[in-house]
């Protein structure tokens, strides 16, 4: 009898183990299926079913951490599943689990949920809570965090009332302000929204350059800006500028286009060097439609200014010296 109690009791707890540890690789599996989804209202989707599923509406305390509260927020608000954004928004700044890091990137998210709404009120008034938080000094990077966010979104927000030049310059000018506490790419996009509005709209090109130049200057740039600005400078007829770009382009991502163009534009201030990229440009050979042109404006262009004189077997010894001298800077 003792026998047959033990051994019941002994199956029993086999088959909860079983149980327990099935039920937690499926909660396992559907929460790490949930992060690793690209998909917004797919991963939002699987998000709140965990939630729902797992902690029981918030109940079950357990299963509730920092990142589950601040993925559904987040995603909720990428899926513009805005309801749902205000509603885990508010679970978590109540969830004592939450440290006031958590609670304060929570805040910043609710502040892009109101400029979604267009609700300014609020949005101001989250914006004032975060930037006087008392203890903010303590807080490791809280200006680049928060502050450089917030102005971020403001900025994007006045992008819509940018309707004179003076208005778009200087939101570039602010922009800039952020670019430098935080230099990156998303951060450059921001200031070339206002430098093309003030190049398109308002014919103001000298603004729109010196705005572009200033992110150029960044070491990890976009190559796109590079070549935006080296156009808006060949199109004033800036062209020793132009070319100062166009080979800052060209230094990064070289390729038989780029040194044609770069040809093509030092050509109006230095034959020697418009040659040498000319030259560079066949050698290299990458788009050879680029290439071909290149070799009949090294040869046209070589003829016209220095050529005078030289017999046909010369000129020709002389476009391979050039050619081959191309191919040794390359190391071809």
């Amino acid at each position: 009898m003792k026998k047959t109690i033990v051994f019941t009791l002994i199956i029993t707890f086999l088959a909860s183990s079983i149980l327990l540890y099935s039920g937690k690789k499926d909660r396992q599996a559907l929460y790490m299926s949930a992060l690793m989804e690209k998909d917004q209202v797919k991963k939002f989707q699987k998000l709140e079913l965990y939630f729902t599923k797992y902690t029981k509406n918030g109940k079950k305390k357990k299963y509730i951490t920092s990142t589950l509260y601040m993925q559904l927020v987040e995603t909720s608000l990428k899926a513009k599943k805005f309801d749902k954004t205000l509603f885990y928004a508010e679970k978590s700044l109540d969830c004592k689990k939450l440290s006031v890091i958590d609670k304060l990137d929570i805040k910043m998210l609710l502040v892009r949920y109101y400029a979604y709404k267009k609700d300014n009120t609020k949005m101001e008034q989250l914006i004032n809570e975060i930037k006087n938080y008392e203890k903010k000094d303590s807080l490791p990077n809280f200006d680049k965090r928060y502050l450089s966010q917030i102005q971020k979104i403001q900025i994007q927000l006045s992008a819509a009332d940018t309707k004179t030049a003076e208005s778009t310059k200087a939101a570039m000018l602010k922009s800039y302000k952020i670019f430098e506490a935080n230099p990156n790419n998303q951060n450059a996009k921001i200031i070339y929204y206002f430098a093309k509005k003030l190049y398109d709209e308002f014919d103001s090109a000298d603004d729109a350059i010196s705005g572009l130049e200033k992110i150029c200057s960044y070491e990890k740039i976009d190559i796109k800006y590079i070549d935006i600005l080296a156009k808006w400078y060949k199109n004033d007829d800036i062209y020793e500028k132009a070319a100062k770009y166009l080979i800052k382009s060209y230094e990064l991502k070289p390729n038989s286009k780029k040194a044609y163009e770069i040809g093509k534009v030092l050509t109006e201030v230095d034959v020697d060097k418009a040659i040498a990229y000319y030259a560079e440009s066949f050698v290299r050979n990458t788009e050879k439609v680029y290439a071909d042109k290149s070799k009949e404006k090294l040869q046209k262009l070589f003829k016209e200014e220095k050529g005078e004189g030289l017999s046909e077997e010369e000129f020709t010894a002389e476009i391979e010296k050039i050619i081959e001298a191309a191919k040794i800077r390359l190391k071809q």
